[in-house]
C-alpha cells in the first residue's frame, strides 16, 4: 500500500474510534498534509511533517492509554513511512536523518535502534559539509544519547559486582561491614581515575559539549551534559555552567533547576533558594505543577486525598506542609524543600528517555529517590544467565539501617524497574515512612528546646500568650575552639494556613566558657481566636547547632464563667504597687515544667466571671499534685503552700502518690479573680507528677479545672 493511500486511512481513523480525544487541529493538519503530498509527491518537507506529526499523535495515545489503541501501529507505519520517503527524496538534508533515527532509536526491537547510530553518523557528516552548526548539534546530541546508554550497561561496576551473583539471594544486603566498607571508601572510588564506563562516559561527554560548541541553545545536549555532571557529582562545573547558560538566557528553567542543585549539595543555601524560585517562575505551568508535586514526599493514601482537593485548598496544605517541614525557621532557606527539589532535579535529568517519553521522576528510581534521597551505596550487577537465567543489569541501591532497593535495567534502553519482589516492601514502606531527609542530617544537629505556653484572657476576643523556653544554651556552643560566638534565639507564630503572625528574635553575643547550661526566655503575645502553630528556635550560626520546641496553639473567643491555663514558675511576686488584679502585675522565674527538689513551685491562675452576691465572689480552689507514673502508690509524698495568696498559706497535706491542698477565698467581684501561690515541693519524690487546679464558684454551684505537666529532679 503506497505511504499517501496509508496516511488516507489514518486520517479515516482519526475522525472515527481511535482518536476522539484527540485534537482537532491534529487531525485537520494531517489531513491537509495528506492533501499536499498528493498534489506534490516529491514535496520532501511535506513528507517530514507528516511523518513527525503521525509519530507525535501515536506517542500521545500510547502515553494517555493503559493499552496500545489499535491505531497506533498503523500510526507508527505511516510515521516511519513518511520520514523514509523525506530522506529518499532529499538525501542532502541532515535533518531528515536526524529525525529518522531518533523514529528507530525510539524503537522496543534493538535490530531497529542499531540502525539510528549510522543514521546520526551520516546526519553529523551531511551537516558538517554544508556548515549546517544546528543540524550537527542536533545530530551529536543523538550520539551522545547513544554512548550515554552504552555507559548506563557498565556504570557503577564494582568488586562486589563480580564476587556476587546474586546480591539479594547471597546476604549481601544484610552485611554491614560490607556496606560499611564501600561507603567509607565511596569518595576513593568516585575519584578514582579508571572507573567502570570512563571510556564510554568520556565519548558521551565529548558528544553533548561538542554539540554545544555547535549550537548553545540545543536543549538536548545542554540536558545531556547537565545529566552527565550530576552523574559524576562535578557540582562545581555544574554550578559553573548552569551559571553561564542562565546569564545567555535568563528563564532557561532548567539551567536554574540545575544550578540550584549544584548550589544545595555544595551547601550553598541562599543561592540555591534564589536559583529554584527562579525556575519555578521560568517554568510553564504544567511544568511547575509536575516538578513541585507535593503528592511525590506523601503516603499513596494522602496523596490521593491531596490531588482531590480544590486547588486554593491544595495549594494552602502545600504551604502548610513545607513550613512545617522546614528543620528550622530561624535560618533562611528550608533545607528539606531544597532537598526535596534537587532530587526531583537529579531524578529528572538522570532517568528521563526521550524516546519512550519516559520523565525521571515518575520511573521506579526517580520516585525512590525523591522519596528516600541519593543511595551511599550503588553497585551494578551484570547480567548472568548461567546462574539467574536473568538477562537484565541487577542495580543494587544501598541504605543505612538495613534498607536497599533492586532493580533490573535492560541494557542499552535507559529502563529500570523495581524488581517485583520488593514490590510489597516499597508498597508497605512507602505507606508508614512516606519520605525520609536522613541524608541530610540536618535533624541529629537539633536539639529539643523546652517550652510551656499559658494563655490568659486578653482585650475583647483575644488571647494573651506567654511563651517559655529554656533555650540549651550550652550544648549549643560547647566544643566551639572560640571565645565569644553569636546566638540567634526567635519565636514564629503562623496560622494554619501558614501565614506569619508574630515574629520575635534576637542575636547576642556569648561567652562559651561563662554560658550557663539553661537560658530561659519569654514571650508574650496578643492573638485573636484561631488556631495556630508556632516554634521557638534557636541557632548558633558558625556551627549551624540549632534547637527547637514546635507546637499547636488554639484560641477560642470564650466568654462567662472559665478559668486560663496554669502559669507554673521558679517564682511569682507581685511587682512594686500591683493591685493584683492580672497576671501581668506580677515578676515571673519562669520554668518549663522541670523542677529541682529543692525548689519552690510558684502557681498563678486566673479565674473570669464568678458568680456575686452583695459585691462578693465566694469560691474553692483545690490543688492536686498526683504522681503520673504510679497514682496511689505506697510511697508517700507532700507538699505545703508556703506563699501567696493569704488564704492559702499555711496549708498542707500527704499521701500516697496524690496531694490535695484546698482553701476557700471571698474575693470583690469583678471579671477576674487572680490566685497565686508558693508551694514547699521538697516532700515530692523524683518524678513525673500531673498538676490540677480545680476552681468551684460556690455561689453559683459550678467547676472548671486545668492541668499541667511537672517533672520533679534532685
Amino acid at each position: 500500500m503506497r505511504p499517501v493511500v496509508l496516511v488516507g486511512l489514518v486520517v479515516a481513523m482519526l475522525q472515527t474510534s481511535l482518536l476522539q480525544a484527540q485534537s482537532a487541529d491534529s487531525v485537520a493538519m494531517l489531513r491537509a498534509l495528506d492533501d499536499a503530498v498528493r498534489a506534490n509527491p516529491k514535496d520532501h518537507a511535506a513528507w517530514h511533517r507528516r511523518g513527525m506529526l503521525a509519530w507525535a499523535i501515536a506517542r500521545t495515545q500510547e502515553r494517555e492509554s493503559d493499552i496500545q489503541p489499535v491505531g497506533v501501529p498503523s500510526l507508527l507505519q505511516a510515521a516511519e513511512s513518511s520520514l523514509q520517503r523525506a530522506v529518499k527524496l532529499d538525501e542532502t538534508e541532515p535533518r531528515y536523518l536526524t529525525d529518522l533515527g531518533r523514529f528507530r532509536w525510539s524503537s522496543t526491537v534493538s535490530i531497529s535502534r542499531r540502525r539510528a547510530e549510522g543514521m546520526y553518523e551520516r546526519a553529523l557528516d551531511l551537516a558538517r559539509k554544508r556548515q549546517d552548526g544546528t543540524a550537527a548539534a542536533e545530530a551529536l546530541a543523538a550520539l551522545g544519547v547513544v554512548a550515554w546508554r552504552r555507559y548506563e550497561g557498565i556504570a557503577d561496576r564494582h568488586i562486589y559486582s563480580s564476587t556476587f551473583r546474586d546480591p539479594d539471594g547471597e546476604g549481601l544486603i544484610d552485611d554491614e561491614r560490607a556496606i560499611a566498607y564501600f561507603i567509607e571508601n565511596a569518595s576513593k572510588i568516585t575519584a578514582s581515575k579508571n572507573w567502570s564506563g570512563q571510556r564510554e562516559y568520556d565519548a558521551a561527554w565529548q558528544r553533548f559539549v561538542g554539540a554545544l560548541e555547535m549550537d548553545p541553545n540545543n536543549r538536548r545536549a545542554r540536558a545531556g551534559q547537565y545529566m552527565m555532571l550530576v552523574e559524576r557529582r562535578r557540582w562545581e562545573e555544574a554550578r559553573h555552567e548552569a551559571a553561564l547558560r542562565v546569564r545567555a538566557a535568563p528563564c532557561d528553567g532548567l539551567s536554574w533547576l540545575v544550578r540550584g542543585l549544584a548550589a544545595h549539595r555544595l551547601s550553598a543555601e541562599d543561592e540555591a533558594m534564589v536559583a529554584f524560585d527562579s525556575a519555578l517562575a521560568c517554568l510553564p505551568p504544567h511544568e511547575r505543577f509536575r516538578i513541585d508535586a507535593l503528592g511525590r514526599v506523601l503516603s499513596p493514601k494522602d496523596g490521593r486525598e491531596h490531588a482531590r482537593l480544590p486547588e486554593r485548598e491544595r495549594e494552602m496544605t502545600e504551604r502548610l506542609y513545607w513550613l512545617m517541614s522546614d528543620p528550622l525557621w530561624l535560618t533562611r532557606a528550608n533545607e528539606h524543600r531544597l532537598e526535596y527539589l534537587s532530587r526531583v532535579t537529579t531524578a529528572e535529568l538522570r532517568w528521563s528517555v526521550e524516546e519512550f517519553d519516559l520523565r525521571g521522576a515518575d520511573t521506579d528510581r526517580g520516585d525512590l529517590l525523591v522519596r528516600y534521597g541519593p543511595p551511599p551505596a550503588t553497585i551494578s550487577f551484570p547480567p548472568d544467565p548461567e546462574f539467574t537465567q536473568e538477562m537484565r543489569i541487577r542495580l543494587l541501591w544501598w541504605y543505612r539501617d538495613g534498607v536497599a532497593f533492586i532493580f533490573r535495567m535492560i541494557p542499552g534502553y535507559g529502563l529500570a524497574n523495581l524488581h517485583p519482589e520488593y514490590a510489597r516492601y516499597v508498597r508497605d514502606l512507602r505507606d508508614t515512612i512516606p519520605v525520609s531527609w536522613a541524608n541530610l542530617g540536618v535533624e541529629r544537629a537539633i536539639d529539643t528546646i523546652p517550652i510551656q505556653a499559658v494563655r490568659f484572657r486578653g482585650a475583647g476576643d483575644s488571647t494573651d500568650v506567654l511563651v517559655i523556653a529554656d533555650i540549651p544554651a550550652d550544648s549549643l556552643v560547647r566544643g566551639l575552639d572560640l571565645a565569644r560566638v553569636a546566638l540567634q534565639v526567635g519565636l514564629n507564630i503562623f496560622t494554619w494556613r501558614a501565614e506569619r503572625v508574630a515574629r520575635d528574635s534576637i542575636r547576642e553575643i556569648v561567652d562559651v566558657e561563662r554560658t550557663e547550661p539553661v537560658n530561659t526566655r519569654a514571650w508574650r503575645k496578643r492573638l485573636a481566636p484561631g488556631i495556630y502553630l508556632y516554634r521557638v528556635e534557636a541557632l548558633q550560626p558558625d556551627a549551624m547547632r540549632g534547637a527547637r520546641a514546635a507546637s499547636s496553639l488554639e484560641i477560642v473567643a470564650t466568654q462567662g464563667f472559665g478559668m486560663s491555663d496554669i502559669l507554673a514558675a521558679r517564682m511569682i511576686e507581685p511587682k512594686p504597687g500591683s493591685t493584683l488584679s492580672r497576671w501581668s502585675e506580677f515578676r515571673v522565674l519562669p520554668m518549663t515544667g522541670v523542677l529541682r527538689r529543692d525548689e519552690p513551685l510558684a502557681l498563678l491562675w486566673e479565674t473570669y466571671a464568678l458568680a456575686a452576691d452583695s459585691g462578693v465572689s465566694r469560691y474553692r480552689v483545690s490543688i492536686t499534685i498526683e504522681h503520673r507514673d504510679r497514682p496511689g502508690a505506697l510511697a508517700r509524698i507532700g507538699a505545703a503552700i508556703v506563699g501567696g495568696v493569704r488564704a492559702a498559706v499555711g496549708r498542707s497535706s500527704r499521701g500516697e502518690g496524690r496531694v490535695t491542698l484546698s482553701y476557700d477565698r471571698d474575693v470583690p467581684a469583678g471579671p477576674v479573680a487572680l490566685d497565686y501561690l508558693t508551694v514547699d515541693a521538697n516532700g515530692l519524690e523524683p518524678g513525673e507528677y500531673t498538676v490540677t487546679v480545680e476552681v468551684e464558684d460556690l455561689l453559683a454551684n459550678r467547676r472548671v479545672a486545668r492541668a499541667s505537666s511537672l517533672k520533679v529532679v534532685e
